[in-house]
This record gives C-alpha cells, structure tokens and sequence, in this order.
C-alpha cells in the first residue's frame, strides 16, 4: 500500500507535488528536518530515510534536525541517531538543534546581563544553558518537592536573585516549580521570560493529545499577571515556529546571508513546521507520516508548498 493510499489521497490531489518536488531540490540549500514523524516514529526509523539522507549527502546538500523537544541535549539527539543507526557519516552531533541549544544562543548573545537562570524544565535544557555559560537552579533538582506557605517564604527570603526564567518540556513539572518561578518575578520585575516552544499538545497513539509546554507555559502566565511590572509580559518563545529558530539553523550551518528561498523545512505539522518556513520565507514541504493528514491541509490556511507522502520518495526515485 502506497502513501497516498494509505491517506485516502485522490489522484491529483497531491500528486503533482512530488515531482515538483524533486525537481525543485536542486534550489536548495539547506534542509531543515523536524524528527519525530519525519525522520523516525519512536525508536522505529521510517521507510526510506537512511537511502533517502545518503543521497542528499551526496548531492551537496546542507541539513540540520531541528526539534522542539527540550528534554535531551544535542548529545543525547544524536545518540539516539546513532541508536537508530543514523549516525556519522550521515548524521554529525552538529546537525543536531533541540530547542534548548536556542533558547541558550538567544540568552547568551542577546541578554549580556543574565548570569543565573531558574529552569522549569528537564535535564537537557539545564545542560544546553551551562554549556552557554549560565548558573542554573531548578530543573530535576525541583522534582517532586512539596511547596508549603512556609517553604514558599523561607525561598523568597533566601533565595538568589534570578535573572531569567526558561520554560521547557518538563514531565515532572509540578506545583513547588510554578511557586518558585513565580517568585523569580515578584524578586526582580525585570526578570526575562523564554519559553523552548509554545506546543500546547503533541499527538500520541495516533489519537490522542498529549498536554505540551504549552500548558505548562500558561500556568505560569497565570501565576504571574497579577505582579506588578510583569502582568503584560509574554514569554519570548525560542522554539518552532518562532522565527529565531530558523536564523540560528542557518547560522549553525555557516551560510549566514543565504536566500531564504534555498532553505527548506520538511516536517508533519502545518503550525509548527511549515509556519516556521512561512515566518522565515523558506520553502516547506508536509510528510504524511507524522500527525497530519491530507484533510488538515485542506481545512488549513497554513499551506505547504509541497505534500509529500514521506522521505520514501527521495529514497525511490530515479530523477536525483
């Protein structure tokens, strides 16, 4: 059974896409791939990916695996690449760009003052922002910690003064962790507010929405709107769709001043892939092997410029 079979993909609907498709990749530079969906389900690597990454190698082309996901650092994404068999020569660790790498370059190179961060988040983002050179609290060090009206005073009097709070995927996120962050605004109204994305769900089990950073992200908004100074402040968001995600790809690639119509973003999400493409002025190209489906594009103003049924085709074809 094809892809297109499989989605219940009319002829013509988006046929024409694929050879336009390849055709097109000769214009392209740089490909940024989102993952999970597009690159692998799980610890399963989808059909024709290994073939398909090779002959982009071997054709020049420049790419970079850019994800959301905060919880690993750059070395434990491409261990997993490894794992699954993709790794060097294929894949380098510098090909890697989890959202925290981001969130750190943002804070380092445009926040000269912070020094030390309160993370709300897993282990790879604490690691990402001390190897860019900040002190950090928080994070697995918070988990599963019990706030009471009595701990709550004795952190605000002992307490450091922070400089920024960073927001990521964090399963073990809980009440002592929106406590404390809370507390980093109410110390220092000038406090800075990053967030690794704004994922408000991911999809799992092909059915089933599984709350994001998003949420986590809101519950601090709420926390913190009544402080003043802070009430109006919104979270700078580092991760896709946000267009700082896309400039530090390029400049991680070293082809900073490249037309942004040579870069191209394949992902399997229209509001976070393709419209990370569209706020950067890249081309976007949609797999069907992740969350979307061919209804979505239909329903969507978020428009692809290419749908294809997944990298299968690149690993297929016979015009590259």
């Amino acid at each position: 059974m094809t892809g297109w079979e499989r989605d219940g993909v009319e002829d013509g609907s988006f046929k024409d896409d694929v050879s336009r498709f390849l055709s097109d990749l000769e214009n392209i530079d740089l490909i940024l791939f989102d993952c999970d969906g597009v690159i692998y389900q799980g610890d399963t690597v989808l059909p024709g990916v290994a073939i398909a990454l090779k002959r982009l190698r071997s054709m020049g082309k420049h790419f970079k695996f850019i994800t959301n996901t905060s919880a690993r650092n750059r070395v434990a994404m491409y261990q997993k690449f490894e794992k699954l068999g993709l790794g060097n020569p294929v894949v380098g660790e510098e090909d890697c760009l989890p959202s925290g790498v981001c969130a750190a370059r943002h804070l380092r190179d445009n926040c000269s003052e912070i020094k030390r961060v309160y993370v709300a988040g897993a282990i790879g983002l604490v690691q990402e922002l001390e190897h860019a050179g900040f002190e950090c609290f928080g994070g697995p060090e918070d988990d599963g910690k019990i706030m009471t009206e009595s701990e709550f005073i004795r952190i605000a009097m002992e307490d450091p003064v922070f400089d920024a709070v960073v927001v990521g995927y964090d399963q073990a996120f809980n009440y002592y962790k929106l406590s404390r962050a809370s507390l980093c605004f109410q110390r220092n109204n000038r406090c800075k507010f990053i967030a690794t994305n704004d994922d408000v769900h991911d999809m799992v089990g092909g059915q089933w929405l599984l709350p994001g950073n998003g949420a986590t992200l809101e519950s601090i908004v709420k926390a913190v709107q009544h402080i003043p100074g802070v009430s109006e402040r919104k979270p700078q968001v580092t991760g896709k769709p946000d267009p700082l995600f896309g400039k530090l790809a390029i400049t991680c690639a070293g082809l900073d001043g490249i037309d942004p119509q040579r870069v191209l973003v394949i992902g399997d999400k229209l509001e976070t892939d393709v419209l990370l493409a569209k706020n950067c002025g890249f081309k976007s190209c949609l797999v069907l092997t992740g969350v979307a489906r061919p209804h979505d594009v239909n329903q969507s103003p978020i428009k692809p410029d290419y749908v294809i049924p997944g990298l299968c085709v690149l690993a297929n074809s016979d015009v590259l």
